[in-house]
């Protein structure tokens, strides 16, 4: 049997690819109808590379809620050792295969929720991608697996994420506030079997919680990560402004030498909206901003009149 045939029974047993088409073979593709350049996958490559610093060889990545497998893949590929977890029979069948029939062999696929995800069950790792699912969580469980998934981090975590805009929804772990908003994943009419038939949803939970963008930088730093940035280049192909990547560093908090009492300040969390102004030089409302105002006025009119224009100007003698 060769690999087109054995796609072709791949998808009788399990159903056809979902998403994201992967070239298995000359003439042979997953899901062409899915074909084009794949930006995110560019994104988390280059991510890793740049944040971990170590040759791929040397890192063992987890891939949660890997779907198809396409990103863990990609990292096994790029010679990492990597384990991906699904929560669904179906997509994992897909991902095993997609691997086989590229003979990639570091890469393990199982299929479990990622809500079991434990230091105990699957060891540590140098890299976790979480992309595409905790906004399909509900609130206490994606709260629980931002810190499950802390503790299994060795170095980098990376969140790919829808997050809330409205914060009406909270939820209270260990005595902090999480706000975000209530989305819907399923009907409570729904069957089980209905729920398992969709793909891109939850496994059963039938309301998610995005967190707000606060709330998640608050959330990792409680969890342990000792900084975490928001990507912005390599650039996405996402094209709602409520989809954010993140990167979360877990690090060693450090001491500042020239200021001990710092010791005494532990770093505040995020307000849900900031209460930040402009700098004075860009707010033409306040008394600053109109003397800075005027300061370029008469800056603009003595231009190329020489310094001692503009001295004389405000008022100075030379």
């Amino acid at each position: 049997m060769n690999i087109k045939e054995e796609m072709l029974a791949v998808v009788e047993t399990h159903g056809p690819w979902t998403a994201y088409n992967i070239k298995l073979a000359d003439g042979v593709e997953t899901a062409p109808e899915f074909s084009g350049p794949l930006f995110r996958l560019r994104r988390s490559v280059q991510i890793i590379s740049d944040l971990t610093n170590k040759p791929w060889k040397d890192l063992r990545i987890l891939d949660l809620a890997c779907l198809e497998g396409i990103y863990a893949i990609e990292f096994a590929l790029q010679g990492a050792q990597v384990v991906g977890i699904e929560g669904r029979e179906a997509s994992t069948a897909r991902a095993r295969f997609a691997a086989k029939a590229l003979g990639v062999f570091n890469v393990e696929f199982y299929t479990d929720d990622v809500r079991n995800l434990s230091v105990e069950k699957y060891g540590t790792f140098d890299v976790i991608f979480c992309s595409g699912i905790l906004y399909h969580l509900g609130a206490a469980d994606g709260c629980a697996f931002v810190k499950s998934m802390a503790d299994a981090c060795n170095n980098l975590l990376i969140v790919d994420t829808h997050v809330g805009l409205d914060g009406k929804s909270t939820v209270v772990v260990d005595g902090k506030t999480y706000c975000g908003t209530t989305a819907w994943e399923h009907s409570a009419k729904d069957s089980e079997k209905t729920k398992q038939a969709r793909t891109w949803s939850s496994l059963d939970n039938n309301t998610a919680f995005w967190i707000t963008e606060p709330s998640l930088i608050n959330l990792l730093r409680h969890v342990g990560f000792t900084s975490v940035v928001k990507i912005l280049a390599p650039q996405s192909s996402v094209q709602s402004s409520d989809r954010l990547t993140f990167a979360a560093v877990k690090g060693k908090p450090q001491k500042i030498i020239l200021s001990p009492e710092l010791e005494n300040f532990p770093d505040n969390d995020l307000p849900e909206k900031s209460t930040l102004k402009p700098h004075p030089y860009q707010s033409s409302g306040s008394p600053l901003g109109h003397f800075l105002m005027r300061v370029r006025r008469r800056l603009a009119r003595t231009a190329g009149r020489g310094a001692g224009a503009y001295v004389r100007e405000a008022g100075h003698k030379k």
